[in-house]
C-alpha cells in the first residue's frame, strides 16, 4: 500500500520531474522530487548551488558520492546520502554556479 502511494508523489504531473541519474554502471531516466531550498553557498573563489533530491530506492539502489544528476541542461554531483528508509533515498547534490575572480 505504501509503495502504491509513492506513485502519487513520483508522478511527473504533480510533484516530481524526470531526471537523468548516472552511476559508474550507466545512466537512467528516473522520476525524482527536487528541493532546491536556500542553496547558494558563497566561498572566496566559487559560488555553489545545493539541493536535496528524493529518489526511489528501486531506481537507484545505492547512491554514491560523485554520481551525477542531469536536470535540463544543469548537471549536479551527489555529495552525500542525507537519509534513507530503504524505499526512498534523499541525497544532497551540488553544482558550481560560477567561478570567482582570481
Amino acid at each position: 500500500m505504501l509503495i502504491e502511494k509513492l506513485d502519487i508523489f513520483f508522478n511527473n504531473d504533480h510533484f516530481s520531474q524526470l531526471v537523468t541519474y548516472t552511476t559508474e554502471s550507466g545512466a537512467a531516466q528516473i522520476k525524482a522530487i527536487i528541493d532546491y531550498g536556500a542553496n547558494l553557498e558563497d566561498r572566496p573563489k566559487k559560488t555553489r548551488a545545493r539541493m536535496e533530491i528524493a529518489i526511489k530506492a528501486e531506481d537507484v539502489p545505492d547512491p554514491k558520492y560523485k554520481d551525477t544528476i542531469e536536470i535540463g541542461t544543469a548537471t549536479w554531483m551527489v555529495e552525500r546520502l542525507v537519509e534513507s528508509d530503504g524505499v526512498v533515498h534523499v541525497v544532497e547534490a551540488r553544482r558550481d554556479v560560477r567561478s570567482g575572480l582570481r
